[in-house]
């Protein structure tokens, strides 16, 4: 299909919207332009088949809104949160499929460590608005393995969105890996640990 046609396909298919939509009120209008989000989401739900996407729900809720380190018992006491991207708090339902990787290796590079490419994606998210995702995104995706893209299976994936500080005071991030079909575990490693483009960061670009 052109990009021609499909231009027109998708005119004339906000023309048959625009003509079938019911009336709604000054108010109602002016509550779902205030909340784009949860039009996009009703709009989401009305319109895309399940098939078309792979939704995952990611808790947010006042008391697991950030990633809480004390709850997993494998760390041990004393670890805390350094930093998170807070934009990545927003994302209670994600399309798998809109899931970016980020390498940030730039030409003649072949490593990088975790620190210098967590710095890259924090300066380009000024620009470009691309969120790292964080921690509860990684928990959410393990509990629907089948979900997961085939293509990610030699991936180690990073969610650089949590920063995690050990009791020695090293800074910490998460992955999750392929251990076997639909299945998926995942571990924490040092940010200073080279990485490449085997080894990316989970990036929304777009939410």
């Amino acid at each position: 299909m052109s990009a021609k046609t499909l231009d027109r396909q998708t005119a004339k298919f906000l023309a048959t919207i625009s003509e079938n939509i019911p009336v709604v009120s000054s108010e109602v209008m002016q509550g779902w332009i205030q909340n784009p989000r949860a039009l996009q989401k009703v709009l989401r739900e009305a319109l895309v088949p399940p098939a078309m996407g792979r939704f995952i729900n990611i808790d947010r809720t006042l008391e697991s809104r950030l990633f809480d380190p004390a709850r997993i018992k494998i760390l041990g006491q004393g670890w805390k949160i350094d930093e998170q991207d807070e934009r990545a708090l927003d994302i209670t339902e994600l399309d798998i499929t809109q899931i970016r990787f980020k390498h940030m290796l730039r030409k003649g590079e072949s490593l990088i460590s975790g620190e210098e490419r967590w710095g890259r994606l924090k300066d380009i998210s000024i620009i470009s608005g691309t969120i790292r995702l964080d921690a509860k995104i990684l928990f959410a995706l393990l509990k629907k393995p089948k979900l997961i893209p085939e293509w990610w299976n030699e991936k180690r994936v990073y969610f650089d969105g949590t920063v995690l500080r050990s009791p020695e005071g090293h800074r910490y991030v998460l992955y999750m890996y392929c251990r076997g079909k639909n299945s998926w575990g995942w571990g924490w490693t040092w940010l200073e640990e080279k990485r490449g483009v085997d080894h990316p960061s989970a990036v929304l670009t777009s939410i």
